[in-house]
């Protein structure tokens, strides 16, 4: 099982990266999407997070002390609330914002060219990693 939830771990934060790579040109004057309504710190937070859910996940697997598993659980948790933010803003909301510019990349939100597929393969990850997280802080996994 917990090699399984590594995979999961890892793909989580692969899939955090695509999107992260959906963002960075947001402001450049080559992008055919300037405009956006995430904050660098929601972007950066729930990237830095992802990384920090693996290291601590791999810190529970070599050490078996259930205070990894505890602060992965918390950590998961924190990157699901940015998470849930980021697919507000990314779906819910307009694509365009208001712009007196006649380019239509300067209205087009760079969080919408993100494929929604991820966000749903995102979500349906970070609750099964939520979810195992919490059971093995809760000792029902034995240390791999």
């Amino acid at each position: 099982m917990s090699n399984f939830l590594m995979g999961l771990f890892l793909v989580q934060m692969l899939l955090v990266v695509y999107q992260f790579t959906y963002t960075t040109d947001a402001g450049r004057p080559e992008s055919n999407a300037r405009a956006t309504r995430l904050t660098p710190g929601l972007v950066v937070g729930h990237l830095l997070l992802s990384f920090l859910a693996v290291l601590l996940w791999i810190g529970w697997k070599a050490y078996g002390n259930t205070s990894f598993a505890w602060a992965t659980f918390i950590v998961v948790a924190l990157a699901a609330l940015l998470g849930t933010q980021i697919v507000r803003r990314a779906l819910l909301s307009p694509a365009e914002v208001p712009a007196n510019s006649s380019d239509p990349a300067d209205r087009l939100t760079a969080e919408s060219r993100i494929p929604a597929i991820s966000h749903v393969v995102l979500g349906l990850i970070t609750l099964v990693l939520l979810v195992f997280t919490l059971l093995s802080a809760l000792g029902m996994f034995h240390r791999p």
